[in-house]
């Protein structure tokens, strides 16, 4: 048996690349990431071990979902105080009035992050990437939207659905320190690259105690919506700024993580010590 085969539940449908029975969607087959083919059980010329359990499963984490319970409650709380103070029209003022700008925004947020999720799933799972998905911070209140784990090591991603044309300015030069600064619809938006710093510094953190404390790990900024200039590629203080396809095509790249064991045990590790984020947990 390859050392890049393991046996998973299929995403999509196919063919074995042996006797060309079909697979469905779901279905238990060897797929080898090497060869970019999946191959019925039955074509196994040697018996492989039950896959190991997904990091995830004692602790089952959705992406998107601490914004959307934060979204929830800060519509709960709006709609309690209109109700109290037009009493009986309080339900008329809610259906005449539209949302709050902040409020909406935790919406769009959970969306964003649902919607990266999906695309992660799609591009990089078959690739040997584990995704984990809003995790609690070890210390403080912020969560991670996405934790992949994959052959080029750990992609600490940040996920975010801002309108307007996203750029990279640098300022200074001559007399001053040269700075780049992030600008997303005309603002200033570099808050978002120190955060998504501090939270890859967070995994490091972590890693360094075990036997993994040399595994590549990167920050990324997505930016699900936006308007991204033609041939251009953005990087602010070495984090990638970009958009889900190309955040899902850099997390299935190969990389010095052959071992799919060594894969499963850094996600196992960071999936312990960055737990689901809880549902009273209040994000940054």
């Amino acid at each position: 048996m390859s050392p890049t085969a393991r046996r998973l539940k299929l995403r999509r449908s196919g063919t074995c690349a042996i006797c060309t029975q079909s697979l469905s969607a779901g279905e238990m087959a060897i797929w080898d990431s090497a060869r970019r083919h999946a191959r019925c059980l039955g074509c196994e010329p040697e018996s492989l071990p039950s896959p190991p359990p997904s990091p995830a499963d004692a602790s089952v984490s959705e992406a998107g979902a601490s914004a959307r319970r934060e979204y929830e409650r800060r519509r709960a709380d709006r709609e309690a105080r209109v109700r109290e103070r037009f009493g009986a029209l309080g339900g008329v003022v809610l259906a005449l009035s539209d949302e709050p700008q902040h409020q909406r925004a935790w919406a769009r947020g959970a969306e964003g992050e649902a919607a990266l999720a999906r695309n992660l799933e799609r591009w990089a799972a078959d690739h040997g990437v584990v995704l984990l998905h809003d995790r609690r911070m070890p210390r403080g209140r912020g969560n991670i939207d996405h934790l992949a784990v994959g052959p080029t090591g750990v992609k600490v991603i940040d996920a975010k659905r801002y309108r307007g044309r996203i750029d990279v300015e640098c300022r200074g030069g001559l007399l001053r320190a040269r700075t780049e600064h992030l600008i997303v619809g005309g603002r200033d938006r570099t808050k978002l690259v120190d955060g998504v710093i501090a939270q890859a510094e967070a995994v490091r953190q972590i890693l360094a105690k075990g036997p993994h404390a040399t595994a590549p790990v990167q920050a990324v900024l997505c930016f699900v919506d936006g308007d991204w200039p033609l041939l251009r590629r953005f990087e602010v203080r070495g984090v990638p700024v970009l958009p889900p396809r190309r955040v899902s095509k850099l997390c299935a790249a190969d990389g010095p993580l052959d071992a799919a064991t060594t894969v499963t045990q850094i996600a196992e590790t960071l999936a312990m010590h960055f737990p689901p984020a809880e549902p009273h947990a209040r994000l940054r």
